[in-house]
């Protein structure tokens, strides 16, 4: 076998090794205020829930990560920090049945025709934008309607292939096309639900 045969194969084996789910693997652990940026300190206190927050780290493959959990309106926010307090993206709890009809079938659509089996165990909106649309999300408590910001869904499945469950994060744009799955492994221990 030639060396450019070899080179071929190679590449064609990364290649579809890419087209596989990710791996997502993280550890969240609770972390004091002094231990938060200023810069992310003074977007929460800015969306007036300072008194509100839960500060966490997360560290997975895709490095380290801040996040403020708190409760607003009787919902659960999740808004993500960059280790330098960068705003990255407010994520809100929602119930599945809440999604438009179209976006539902889609979803449902895809994971009947990818699994076995699958179970939704989380749903949450995932806004992104710039901060100061961001803030607004917050301070408009999670309507959205004149805010230039992107929309996709988060979803945390219980899905079944060949003989066995895992878990899996997918998430979908606002149409309801994925944009990306992953594989999660998490360890009990290391994770802390709200």
């Amino acid at each position: 076998m030639n060396s450019q045969h070899l080179f071929s194969i190679l590449i064609f084996l990364l290649c579809f090794n890419g087209l596989e789910a990710q791996i997502k693997y993280e550890r969240e652990y609770r972390v004091s205020k002094e231990e938060v940026p200023q810069l992310a300190l003074d977007f929460i206190h800015a969306a007036n829930l300072s008194e509100k927050v839960k500060w966490f780290k997360e560290e997975g493959h895709d490095g380290v990560s801040l996040e403020a959990k708190a409760k607003l309106n009787a919902k659960w926010y999740s808004i993500d920090f960059d280790p330098g307090g960068q705003i990255e993206d407010i994520e809100i709890d929602v119930d599945t049945k809440s999604l438009n009809e179209t976006l539902r079938n889609s979803i449902a659509t895809y994971l009947e025709s990818n699994y076995k089996k699958s179970k939704i165990r989380k749903t949450q909106v995932q806004y992104v934008g710039s901060e100061a649309n961001l803030l607004q999300v917050l301070k408009q408590a999670g309507k959205v309607e004149a805010i230039d910001i992107m929309t996709n869904y988060e979803l945390t499945v219980n899905v079944k292939e060949k003989r066995s469950f895992r878990k899996m994060e997918f998430l979908f744009d606002e149409k309801g096309a994925l944009i990306r799955k992953t594989k999660i492994v998490v360890k009990n221990t290391d994770n802390l639900e709200y």
